[in-house]
């Protein structure tokens, strides 16, 4: 890792089941238990979930852990490293409302 704030985008695809909402909310009350989660949203399309983490030394592995945890219920998944150069935080507080 090059910087201090390096960052990991997690796409999840999940089985699909009459319980993927519960499944759903399984993996998002672990993932915010997490102290260096960004995001986590729901998707529509191809992938179920986006994971926002920040990263460092100490946290590298926690994108493979997530993966690790919730593999029972993963189609599939991508792992990928992101820049982020530019946020507008009043924007972003949009997303709280």
């Amino acid at each position: 890792m090059s910087g201090i704030n390096e960052y990991q985008a997690v796409l999840m695809k999940l089985k699909p089941s009459k319980s993927l909402e519960a499944v759903k909310d399984s993996i998002r009350d672990y993932i915010t238990k997490l102290d260096n989660y960004l995001m986590v949203s729901n998707m529509e399309g191809e992938w179920n979930m986006l994971v926002l983490l920040q990263i460092n030394s100490e946290k590298i592995n926690t994108s493979q852990k997530i993966v690790e945890k919730f593999s029972d219920e993963l189609i599939d998944y991508r792992i990928n490293e992101i820049d982020i150069k530019d946020v507008s935080i009043l924007n972003m507080s949009l997303l709280l409302l």
